[in-house]
């Protein structure tokens, strides 16, 4: 049987126990699936609809997105074995909750969004054990996530990687590849080596936590938006961060250190300023605020 939620249409079906040997379809419309046991079985999403299955289950299929659609896995899920997503024509596949791929996913043209959930002890977060391919795409990294967690993850094209959560990078290299544009949008990268061809743009209010910077580094204050970048643990530059502003007067680029900091390295922190200002004119600022001394 088919459980299909047509254009404008919302269907819910809460405590589905057991495997679905059907289908579960959405076309054009949303279809949301709580509770989940069992087999997923066929899941499609297609012509710009949504589908959303959440509970405790196994992907014992392949999926194609396609036609602008939303596929979204939530809960504790993991393949029986290698199974495949293929997703695209401005569609967007959405892996939450605690997760394991085995298979390949190839997003062309579309969205993957990475979450995981919880703090602590209690965070869950996605595992790719398979090979996650990314061609003029964009991927969301939404929560806690590591070099091991994202395993295989092949880039072509114009993409974008966006860190909107949080980025382990102790020990280890983050390797910004000059054919993907890589931003820091709110989000935090902790320890670690920041390096590559490709220049971080740096957004909203993010944090670098104990981060070596070989690489370069961009802050816009564009007509709406000041920004902001939050030291902790100390910076090491070696690369050039430049903090630009455009021409308002109530727009700012702040590099903040947090207590007794020390910042490092060979590398250079350019002012890129408009040259007209206003007596309520706000600046490129390099602030150290609490208790503590800044070390150059």
């Amino acid at each position: 049987r088919t459980v299909d939620s047509g254009s404008g249409q919302r269907i819910q079906g809460r405590g589905v126990s057991g495997e679905n040997e059907g289908t579960f379809q959405d076309d054009g419309g949303t279809l949301d699936v709580n509770n989940l046991t069992g087999n997923l079985g066929d899941a499609i999403a297609t012509n710009g609809g949504t589908l959303d299955v959440d509970g405790n289950y196994t992907n014992d299929r392949d999926h194609n997105i396609t036609n602008g659609s939303t596929f979204i896995l939530r809960g504790n899920w993991n393949n029986d074995g290698i199974r495949n997503f293929d997703v695209t024509d401005g569609s967007r596949l959405a892996l939450v909750d605690r997760w394991t791929n085995t298979g390949t996913i190839n997003v062309i043209n579309s969205t993957f969004d990475w979450y995981g959930i919880g703090t602590g002890d209690t965070v869950g977060t996605g595992v790719n054990d398979g090979v996650l391919n990314v061609t003029d795409s964009t991927v969301n990294l939404n929560s806690t996530v590591s070099l091991d967690d994202l395993g295989t993850f092949n880039r072509s094209g114009n993409s974008t990687v966006n860190i909107n959560g949080t980025y382990e990078n102790a020990g280890t290299t983050l390797d910004l590849d000059a054919a993907t544009t890589w931003n820091l949008t709110g989000g935090r990268i902790n320890g670690g080596v920041i390096a590559g061809d490709a220049t971080l743009q740096v957004t909203d209010d993010s944090t670098l936590d104990g981060v070596t910077l070989n690489a370069d580094a961009f802050m816009d204050s564009d007509q709406s938006n000041s920004q902001y970048l939050t030291v902790l643990n100390g910076l090491t530059l070696n690369g050039t961060l430049t903090m630009q502003r455009v021409h308002s007067h109530d727009r700012e680029n702040v590099l903040r250190f947090v207590g007794t900091q020390a910042l490092q390295g060979d590398g250079e922190i350019v002012f890129v300023d408009p040259g007209q200002h206003y007596s309520s004119e706000r600046y490129n600022t390099i602030q150290s605020t609490g208790a503590g001394t800044l070390m150059i």
